[in-house]
């Protein structure tokens, strides 16, 4: 792992703790808040949190949608292009934050249903295949393939946490996610154990002042990245430089004692001339 990938881990990780932020103590416990919805804190030895934070299953928190591929031998299904469909090539050409899809199909793809459309400012989360740990924020309403779930956070949570907090900590679950699906043939976590995953929960206020932290932290951090992906690429060059200037010096005589005992070049090429127009007799050069 990269030293860069690594101080990325290591924030984000303080970050869900609060070790990043100074506590406010007089903002508004979640606790009071999983009280008035009839919800119970869980207990998770993943994190250590401050008194007024909660930890909360990501099914009590989230509707999570699970994505899917319409048929192809189906004209009707991808035309006329009318519904954003999100896969990973999306991430590929756009980055973590999408705004647009490469791919469309139409509304008679959903058939009956408008459920599989997730609303913009959705967490998305790749549980399965290569890819898995992947994730993005949909700008745009859309639906994805069945690599993908959209976190869509529930009405009644709605005023109580934030996307780009929700973001941090899917950020951390690439590890956990490959843990959770290795015991299928290739990685896959379900929707049903996706519910179960333990998210920690400060106020809204406290996410606001982490997402700020991490924002200033990572950027950071990147500016580094880009140094250490220049020392890495110095690094894998530098052999393949060294035995171009061996040679170039070798070449130079810059790598060996010359002595005065050294015969001349000038006197073997004396030679050669003086021996160039040899005739070739019994298989013996003779000169003239």
């Amino acid at each position: 792992m990269k030293l860069s990938d690594a101080l990325k881990s290591s924030i984000l990780q303080d970050a869900l703790q609060g070790k990043l932020t100074n506590q406010h103590m007089d903002d508004i416990s979640v606790k009071s808040l999983l009280a008035v919805l009839q919800l119970n804190e869980q207990i998770t030895d993943e994190y250590s949190v401050p008194e007024n934070w909660a930890i909360i299953n990501l099914g009590d928190l989230c509707d999570i949608k699970n994505g899917f591929t319409p048929k192809r031998s189906v004209e009707e299904y991808w035309n006329p292009k009318e519904v954003p469909w999100f896969t990973v090539e999306d991430v590929k050409s756009q980055g973590h934050i999408i705004y647009s899809t490469q791919q469309m199909i139409s509304r008679a793809a959903l058939g009956n249903s408008t459920e599989r459309i997730v609303p913009a400012d959705t967490v998305l989360l790749c549980c399965t295949s290569a890819t898995i740990g992947n994730y993005a924020i949909a700008k745009i309403p859309l639906t994805t393939n069945q690599q993908w779930n959209g976190l869509v956070i529930k009405s009644e949570f709605s005023n109580f946490v934030l996307t780009d907090y929700l973001l941090c900590w899917v950020k951390t679950l690439k590890e956990k996610l490959i843990g959770t699906g290795k015991s299928t043939t290739f990685p896959f976590v379900s929707v049903r154990k996706l519910s179960s995953f333990k998210v920690p929960l400060p106020p809204i206020e406290e996410q606001q002042r982490i997402v700020d932290r991490v924002n200033e932290l990572l950027a950071k951090v990147g500016e580094f990245e880009k140094i250490e992906n220049r020392l890495t690429a110095l690094k894998e060059k530098f052999p393949s430089d060294l035995r171009a200037a061996i040679l170039q010096a070798a070449m130079q005589g810059e790598l060996t004692e010359q002595l005065d005992t050294d015969s001349s070049v000038d006197d073997l090429l004396e030679d050669i001339r003086t021996h160039r127009d040899c005739l070739i007799a019994d298989g013996v050069y003779r000169p003239k």
